[in-house]
């Protein structure tokens, strides 16, 4: 078998009597598989945004994982992280693309598996047609072992996934017993909607110990008092929302949430996908982005979440119609059911752009062309102004204060550093 896959020179991927380097090959592979998984998200009933976050976190890590031992410089981060050797066997001659398509079809499958049949006839298609390709690449009998040796990679992921308390936080949150006090947060008009994301702290994250690690200082101490702090930056809300220009409201809505389970977190990943595809990244590179990123706006939810329902404060919404008398004032988009510190757009954002720093540089300059059929598109000089600007756009839209967006931008940083500090290289390297 040996002799067989080092001497056949009938296929282009052998140098040297091993394997091609992934960095020789494409990442058009990764960005179709996550392009697929974006449009399976988004168009399955209940597949909600907490879930889709979820699912790109570990499909990243799966990618990566499955290619990792061709990227020289590399190794496994969830090694560590489960405590058990990944890959689980020797991986010499595998061939890396065709481990990459079976491990992503296979973890796709499983992270959503209320998929309908048409979204896994689309999955078997995508896997077969790279298939395919690979026959032209590749003596069968590697590529046989390559599709073994990923989807054996999508298993032990899945497996560790089942294990991080996900499941058990979601259906533990209807039994949250609303505080109620003095300047706390309460459900918000107009359909006062029950709190989300309240045991997200529960949920194993990839670094231990991220959510103190990152956790906030205390927000401004609440007060009813004209002239204190805390009324000064809610009548600094209201005032901003009454001289809001055509583009403002535009900023707004653009970073809304939006049908088809496309809250921030996703539509971060969006934006990864585009810049991925766009630079044409080769599939080391690709993988490295979306297991990085994946894995920073999962971590950025669990621990801005726990620092909202720690701190509970009150939103702009309740304090104006209450204290500063404005009954009828409403957000230009509706107010999310959890309370308001730290901001959650601002927290996330800034993990995503800071980790996306680490694979195309802080100057680097993109159009954003999510919305920009509704909304036009956005123009930006660098990957943390679209950072910033989503959580302008939770100031403009009457939503947050300031102080809770500084402070989420600043916990985001914090987040996104930890994951991009993550052993991705060997030492040395």
């Amino acid at each position: 078998m040996l002799f067989y896959t080092s001497c056949d020179d009938r296929f282009p991927w052998h140098e040297g009597g091993s394997h091609k380097p992934v960095k020789r090959y494409s990442g058009d592979l990764a960005v179709k598989w996550m392009k697929l998984q974006m449009t399976i998200s988004r168009t399955t009933p209940g597949f909600n945004p907490g879930l889709a976050t979820r699912a790109f976190a570990y499909s990243g890590l799966s990618l990566y994982e499955s290619i990792v031992e061709g990227m020289p410089g590399y190794k496994s981060v969830a090694s560590s992280m489960i405590g058990v050797k990944v890959p689980p066997h020797n991986s010499s001659f595998i061939f890396f693309p065709a481990s990459a398509n079976a491990a992503m079809a296979s973890i796709i499958k499983n992270l959503i598996p209320t998929a309908s049949v048409a979204s896994i006839a689309k999955i078997d298609s995508l896997e077969a047609a790279f298939h395919t390709q690979f026959t032209n690449e590749a003596p069968a009998d590697q590529l046989a072992k390559s599709v073994e040796y990923g989807r054996k990679i999508a298993t032990v992921i899945f497996d560790w996934a089942k294990t991080d308390g996900f499941a058990e936080a979601a259906a533990k949150n209807s039994s949250y017993i609303i505080p109620t006090g003095f300047g706390l947060w309460k459900p918000t008009p107009p359909a006062f909607v029950f709190p989300v994301n309240v045991y997200a702290n529960e949920v194993r994250t990839f670094v231990k110990n991220s959510i103190t690690l990152t956790l906030p200082p205390a927000p401004t101490p609440y007060s009813e008092q004209v002239g204190s702090p805390f009324y000064n930056q809610v009548n600094e809300i209201y005032t901003i929302s009454q001289s809001l220009t055509p583009y403002d409201i535009l900023t707004v809505k653009t970073w809304g949430e939006f049908p088809g389970n496309f809250t921030n977190a996703v539509r971060y990943q969006q934006i990864a996908i585009q810049l991925v595809d766009e630079a044409n990244l080769t599939l080391d590179l690709a993988a490295l982005a979306f297991a990085k990123h994946g894995m920073a706006t999962q971590e950025a939810v669990a621990c801005v979440f726990n620092a909202k329902y720690i701190h509970n404060v009150v939103r702009p919404i309740t304090y104006i119609h209450a204290v500063l008398g404005h009954t009828t004032w409403t957000t230009v988009n509706t107010t999310p059911p959890h309370p308001e510190y730290p901001a959650a757009h601002a927290c996330v954002g800034r993990a995503s752009s800071r980790v996306l720093e680490s694979i195309f540089g802080k100057n680097y300059s993109f159009t954003d062309r999510t919305h920009e059929n509704l909304y036009g598109a956005r123009t930006y000089n660098s990957l943390k102004a679209y950072s910033d600007e989503a959580g302008l756009s939770r100031i403009l839209g009457g939503i947050h204060y300031k102080a809770s967006v500084a402070a989420g931008e600043k916990q985001g940083e914090k987040v996104g550093d930890l994951i991009n500090q993550l052993p991705f290289k060997n030492f040395g390297h």
